[in-house]
C-alpha cells in the first residue's frame, strides 16, 4: 500500500470542504449517489496491524448497489448495500493498515444503475506500536558476613604473548530488485446490444429478455450494468429501470403492450473502471 505525505492529506482535505460546501447549495433531489464517512474523523491517529472500523453512509435516488472503500487511491474492497426499500443506508467496513504513515481513505457509493458517486475523504496517521513499559521487580539481598584469610601468591616469570593477525572476510550485500504491478486504470471495452436486435417489433408479453456479447479485461469483469428507458405519452424518453451488477450476459425485465423501448449496457472491471454505455437499443411491444 502507498503511502501519501501529510501536505497531500491536508490538499485532499482542502478538495473535500470545497466538494462539501459546493453540494450544500444543492437540493438533495439534485444529489442522485452521494456518500458521508461517519468516523474515523479526518486526522485521526491508529495503530499498525490494528483492525479501524470504516463508518459511512450512502445515499442513491434509485436504490444502493455497492459501495467501495479505497485507501490512498487504491480500491480496498467492495461491499454490496444490504437489502433494503430505503435509499439511505449505512454500512460499516474494516481496513487493517499494514504499515505507518499518512493514509487517505475514500468511499465511493455505485448505484443500481452503476451511476458513482463523488469520494467521501479523510485523511488518518497511522503509527508504531507502542512497546508496554516493564515495571522493575526489586528483591531483598541477604548480607553474609564472611572472614577474609589473605592468599601468598608467587608472581611467576613474564612470557611474551603471541598475538594473531585475523582478516576480517566481508560478504558483498545482496540486492533483490522488485518490480511494482501497474496499476490498472483503463476501463474495458463497452458491450454490445444483442437481443433483441434494433427496431425489432415484438408480440405482446409481459417480460423481455436483453441479451449482449461479453468482453473481457485484465483485471477480469466484475459484473454488467443495464438502463431501460420507454417512451412517455408526451413523446419523452423516461427511466424504466435499472440493473445490475449482473454476472451473466442477459437479464429478463417487465414490460407492456403498446409500448416503445430503448436499452443500453456497460461492464466492470475488477479493478473498479467502468466502460463506456453501449449503444442504444430500440424494440417495440404491439398491443396484438
Amino acid at each position: 500500500m502507498k503511502r501519501i505525505t501529510l501536505p497531500r492529506i491536508f490538499a485532499l482535505s482542502i478538495s473535500l470542504i470545497f466538494v462539501i460546501l459546493f453540494s450544500s447549495c444543492t437540493t438533495q433531489e439534485n444529489v442522485k449517489v452521494k456518500a458521508w464517512i461517519d468516523t474515523p474523523q479526518d486526522g485521526a491517529t491508529y495503530e499498525v496491524n490494528t483492525p479501524v472500523n470504516i463508518m459511512s453512509h450512502a445515499y442513491a435516488k434509485d436504490g444502493v448497489g455497492e459501495i467501495m472503500l479505497s485507501i490512498n487511491g487504491e480500491a480496498y474492497r467492495r461491499d454490496a448495500a444490504p437489502p433494503s426499500d430505503d435509499n439511505l443506508i449505512s454500512m460499516t467496513q474494516e481496513w487493517v493498515p499494514k504499515e505507518p504513515g499518512e493514509y487517505v481513505v475514500q468511499v465511493k457509493v455505485i448505484d443500481v444503475n452503476g451511476e458513482v458517486s463523488l469520494p467521501a475523504i479523510v485523511g488518518v496517521e497511522v503509527a508504531e506500536k507502542k512497546m508496554a513499559s516493564a515495571t522493575p521487580v526489586i528483591t531483598a539481598t541477604e548480607v553474609v558476613e564472611t572472614t577474609v584469610t589473605p592468599v601468598i601468591t608467587f608472581t611467576p616469570s613474564f612470557t611474551p604473548t603471541r598475538y594473531i593477525s585475523i582478516t576480517p572476510t566481508i560478504s558483498p550485500t545482496r540486492y533483490i530488485s522488485v518490480t511494482p504491478i501497474p496499476v490498472d486504470n483503463q476501463g474495458p471495452p463497452a458491450p454490445i446490444p444483442a437481443v433483441p436486435a434494433n427496431g425489432l417489433e415484438l408480440g405482446c408479453r409481459s417480460t423481455q429478455t436483453l441479451a449482449w456479447q461479453p468482453v473481457s479485461d485484465p483485471s477480469g469483469i466484475d459484473g454488467y450494468y443495464v438502463k431501460v428507458e420507454l417512451v412517455s405519452g408526451t413523446g419523452d424518453w423516461q427511466s424504466a429501470g435499472g440493473y445490475g451488477p449482473i454476472s451473466g450476459k442477459q437479464v429478463d425485465i417487465s414490460v407492456d403492450c403498446g409500448i416503445k423501448y430503448r436499452w443500453m449496457v456497460r461492464a466492470q472491471d475488477g479493478a473498479g473502471n467502468f466502460s463506456d454505455w453501449s449503444s442504444k437499443s430500440e424494440f417495440i411491444i404491439i398491443l396484438e
